[in-house]
């Protein structure tokens, strides 16, 4: 009775594990890119699928650079993007959350990562939401150029992000309605280990933005099939796009893994 009743627990245990594997890589992880692999410094464009996007005349390249063996990708001084198509499956019930370390090095400088429609991410049919450094300020920037939402510190100023620290930055997006999106720093220079909520609002209680999704020119999160980097004099490494994991299916997993913990204990105890 006893191995039964283990046998049991340790198959379903097998089955949780499976399902919080598949819920959170197979299902989940969208986009992990670290530039490492498959690449080699010199111009971006062309290599494992990124692109240049719409800038200056003439478009400046982004550069692969390298730093004791860890690639990333530096920008030059006028603004432009680079893109890298996908095949995301997003729906509005989705949450995704979106990383990216980047290391500023203007005041000027505008480093913002998002993810939208492959052929509308420019300037004349509208862009997708971005997250980073706008203008030199931590800011969420809705659909189409849409509202700028500037971090503020307790005076209600601007927050500024520090030029020549590598900071990693990650905001969550829920898609559904109009959108909001969050913003957390981590600051690497500083050996920073642990994500800093930034608020909207002097009393530190806006913990969102808008992203604006209603409007006309957006074609639904369903064909958003691109990720992409607009860089001012920017660094930037190691992307990810990752939707939340099924938590109502590892909830239901959790539950009946418990309930079986429960019966192997009093199986033993009998």
């Amino acid at each position: 009775m006893i191995f039964k009743q283990m046998k049991m627990f340790y198959t379903s245990l097998f089955a949780f594990l499976a399902l919080l594997f598949s819920a959170t890589f197979i299902q989940g992880q969208i986009l992990i890119e670290n530039f490492q692999s498959g690449y080699s410094t010199g111009n971006l464009s062309g290599q494992n699928g990124w692109n240049q996007g719409f800038g200056a005349t003439p478009t400046p390249s982004a550069t692969v650079a390298d730093a004791s063996g860890n690639f990333y990708v530096s920008s030059t001084s006028d603004s432009y993007s680079i893109l890298d198509a996908g095949n995301f499956s997003l729906t509005t019930a989705d949450t995704i959350t979106l990383t990216f370390d980047l290391r500023v090095t203007a005041a000027s400088a505008n480093a913002a990562f998002g993810i939208g429609n492959y052929n509308q991410i420019s300037s004349s049919s509208g862009t997708p939401p971005v997250f980073g450094v706008i203008s030199g300020v931590w800011a969420v920037r809705g659909w189409g150029f849409g509202t700028t939402v500037n971090a503020r510190d307790t005076g209600n100023i601007s927050l500024l992000a520090s030029q020549n620290e590598w900071y990693r930055v990650q905001s969550t997006w829920d898609l559904s309605g109009t959108g909001t999106g969050t913003l957390s720093i981590m600051n690497l220079t500083l050996g920073e280990t642990a994500f800093t909520q930034l608020y909207f609002n002097a009393a530190q209680t806006q913990a969102t933005a808008d992203l604006q999704l209603g409007k006309a020119n957006n074609p639904g999160v369903a064909n958003w099939q691109g990720v992409f980097v607009r860089t001012t004099n920017g660094q930037i490494d190691d992307l990810s796009v990752i939707p939340e994991p099924n938590t109502f299916a590892l909830l239901i997993g959790a539950l009946g893994l418990a309930a079986l913990m429960r019966r192997a204990r009093f199986a033993r105890k009998a």
